[in-house]
């Protein structure tokens, strides 16, 4: 029995790992545009306004994904436990846009000023967000 030669074997081999690169890249660059197209920045320094019962914290956030993101869309928690969804003041917040986002809880921290910690979390993205936000004592 005779065997392929070693010119077309190399061809061969060349052609298997350039399919094999190309499917590896068209993957990576598929997983990252579905991970990256809601992209939540949170710009500044929340602010807190005393209220009663709860407490009003404010912050501007930036859309800097490719794709709109409602209030819906965005899970605030304290701790472990999910108290809801955020109000945003332009809903839904199309991409390349800021706006207000506003949680309302009741700040149960100690301490003056109480810092309270929310962690923000939505659909696309694997890497929760946290919000310290320091309101009067």
């Amino acid at each position: 029995m005779k065997g392929i030669s070693a010119v077309i074997a190399t061809i061969l081999m060349l052609m298997i790992t350039i399919a094999l690169a190309g499917m590896a890249w068209l993957y990576i660059s598929g997983y990252w545009r579905t991970t990256t197209s809601k992209q939540l920045t949170i710009q500044g320094t929340p602010t807190c306004e005393m209220g009663a019962p709860d407490e009003t914290i404010s912050v501007l956030v930036v859309n800097s994904g490719t794709a709109d993101i409602s209030a819906s869309e965005i899970t605030i928690y304290k701790g472990t436990t999910s108290i809801g969804h955020p109000t945003l003041s332009t809903d839904p917040l199309p991409a390349g846009s800021s706006t207000i986002m506003t949680i309302t809880d009741d700040c149960t921290s100690s301490g003056t000023p109480r810092t309270c910690t929310y962690r923000l979390s939505y659909v696309g993205q694997t890497i929760s967000q946290e919000i310290y936000a320091y309101c009067p004592g």
